[in-house]
């Protein structure tokens, strides 16, 4: 098709060429031209359009099967982690009320023994978590080494805080500073991270919506009715997922959750026309077997 559309201006040109009875008022080669620039144009649109569906298809090759395959780990980690905030949770209150019964010689002994036992608790976690994140399907490559590289920083520096415990190498405040910057910085970091990888699994999910749905049309041939509903579904999952993509600016956590929340909830409207197009295909299809 493209060697065609290449070849026209030629083949034109000759065909005027053979004419014996030539005259001025023949289609001029402009005429031709802006056929051919339209032609042409027709063509990259197609091109353009085959590229964008291969390159949603890529993007969520086996990403379902994964996520089937994924789903007894999942559980079981986020049955553990749920163990492990309730345990870090009540040793922070019987810290707390330790850190009020001590006095001034055995303060700081207190204050490193509560924070090395919520700090083991807490690599425990990051080292179950980078596991899940290793494992988790539909997210970029990006995404995940991205989150993969604030975990193992945010690792290394609880490490070395418990190195440090260890060596009783901390004066009075010292460890207390060293864990607000754990908080501030490391901790930070890593949060974002987790959250973009929570966005680009979002993405994954919306593109895979997409391709469920072009599947049904291209397959399953549904009524045109139903076909234009569908239509209707993919352009809202296209412009919510510009949505997503726009957060991508955003540097604040909590400006980041809020924004990826509300482009949640956007998204529902889409689901809720892709109910609209089943039902639609039922009632047709009901009314088909009626008629029979």
């Amino acid at each position: 098709m493209l060697l065609g559309v290449l070849l026209m201006p030629f083949e034109a040109m000759a065909k005027i060429g053979r004419q014996d009875d030539w005259k001025p008022a023949a289609p001029e080669p402009e005429v031709t031209e802006e056929i051919t620039s339209k032609d042409t144009s027709q063509e990259e649109e197609r091109l353009a359009e085959i590229l964008k569906w291969n390159t949603r298809r890529n993007a969520t090759f086996h990403f379902w099967e994964k996520m089937m395959n994924n789903r007894a780990p999942t559980k079981s980690y986020r049955t553990k982690a749920t163990e492990r905030r309730e345990k870090r949770k009540q040793l922070r209150i019987q810290c707390r009320t330790n850190m009020r019964k001590a006095n001034r010689d055995t303060k700081q002994a207190e204050s490193e023994r509560c924070m090395e036992t919520i700090l083991k608790i807490d690599m425990e976690e990051l080292r179950q978590q980078k596991q899940r994140i290793v494992d988790m399907a539909g997210v970029t490559n990006e995404a995940k080494n991205i989150a993969l590289f604030h975990t193992d920083n945010l690792m290394e520096a609880i490490a070395s805080i418990l190195a440090y415990i260890e060596q009783g190498a901390y004066g009075p405040n010292d460890l207390a500073n060293e864990v607000r910057n754990l908080s501030t910085h490391y901790r930070q970091m890593k949060r974002i991270s987790m959250t973009r990888l929570r966005i680009s699994r979002a993405q994954t999910w919306l593109k895979h919506l997409m391709v469920r749905l072009r599947d049904i049309e291209e397959e399953l041939d549904p009524a045109p009715e139903v076909i234009v509903k569908i239509g209707e579904v993919i352009t809202c999952l296209e412009q919510k997922g510009d949505l997503f993509s726009s957060l991508s600016e955003v540097e604040d956590n909590s400006a980041l959750i809020v924004g990826f929340r509300q482009a949640q909830s956007e998204v529902k409207f889409c689901i809720d026309l892709a109910r609209e197009s089943k039902k639609l295909n039922t009632e047709l299809e009901q009314a088909e077997a009626e008629n029979s």
